[in-house]
């Protein structure tokens, strides 16, 4: 569900509702955690409905 609102895909684009979905899924600890996790970071990284993760290096 997250990446629907993170895209706008049948539902209005909404960032801030991506990453609470995405926390949610993060915090199951299962297989699906570990790509919702990759999602929330995703989010930090570009500033989608976080504010932009800074002071780190690739």
């Amino acid at each position: 569900m997250g990446r629907l609102y993170e895209l706008g895909k049948g539902v209005t684009q909404d960032y801030g509702k991506a990453v609470e979905l995405y926390r949610k899924s993060a915090q199951r600890g299962d297989i699906i955690a570990a790509t919702a996790m990759a999602a929330l970071g995703r989010m930090y990284e570009n500033g989608f409905g976080v504010a932009k993760a800074t002071g780190y290096t690739n």
